[in-house]
């Protein structure tokens, strides 16, 4: 009897432990991906200044 109430409470604290590991995990994950979304909209973002500003010179090279 005493076996089996400390094997349970040993498998319920496996159990919350690797919930808690797999959370953790599972919150990286979402960091790095917003992480790599927000490098790529600052990428996309200067791609379209360096645009807007090179469109800018022929547009004014061209009136001159």
């Amino acid at each position: 009897m005493i076996f089996d109430h400390k094997a349970e409470v040993d498998m319920r604290l496996y159990s919350e432990k690797k919930a808690a590991e797999l959370a953790q995990k599972r919150r990286e994950e979402a960091e790095e991906a917003r992480s790599r979304a927000d490098g790529k909209a600052a990428e996309a973002t200067e791609a379209e200044a360096e645009a807007a500003e090179a469109d800018a010179e022929a547009d004014g090279g061209e009136t001159r």
